[in-house]
């Protein structure tokens, strides 16, 4: 906040973020189910109610203004864990439901930080101006990119760039 890279409101609100998910934490070791909110789950609540199975995929172009599902037809897609075979629904992507952006590129592999090993995509893209906040990762700096399965987007007819997220 002091370096002028995040406002006095959004660092009350991580604060405030960080501090319950830390109750949470607490709540899931050491107290008794009734004090524990949501079951002890980590703030925004959402679990996927799917299997994380294949999804269709949807045909989305670069340069195409897409619409990102709301959560609640996003969650079918993901299992339990919030995942759409293995690729994560994290926090930081819940904000961006309902809103519009443009199609930067498709992702057809990356790296898996934790093992090295090389995953393939197939229905996985990036889209313009909608990267990780740090909101719920403690205002991590890196702005990194977002990966959406097509099956999360909406295409929009056009390419009109002024309802765009930015």
């Amino acid at each position: 906040m002091t370096s002028g890279n995040i406002t006095l409101r959004l660092f009350l609100v991580g604060f405030v973020v960080w501090a319950f998910r830390k109750y949470q934490l607490l709540s899931q070791r050491v107290l008794p189910s009734w004090l524990r909110i949501q079951g002890g789950k980590p703030f925004p609540f959402y679990q996927g109610t799917g299997t994380g199975a294949r999804t269709p995929i949807v045909d989305v172009a670069p340069g195409q203004l897409v619409e990102i599902r709301k959560k609640d037809e996003i969650m079918p897609t993901l299992s339990p864990e919030n995942r759409n075979r293995k690729l994560l629904f994290d926090h930081e992507m819940v904000p961006h439901c309902g809103k519009r952006a443009s199609v930067n590129r498709h992702v057809y592999q990356i790296i898996d930080e934790s093992t090295g090993k090389m995953i393939k995509l197939g229905d996985c893209v990036v889209l313009d101006n909608v990267g990780c906040q740090g909101i719920y990762h403690r205002f991590c700096p890196r702005e990194l990119d977002v990966y959406w399965r097509s099956a999360w987007l909406r295409p929009l007819n056009g390419k009109d760039g002024d309802q765009l997220i930015g």
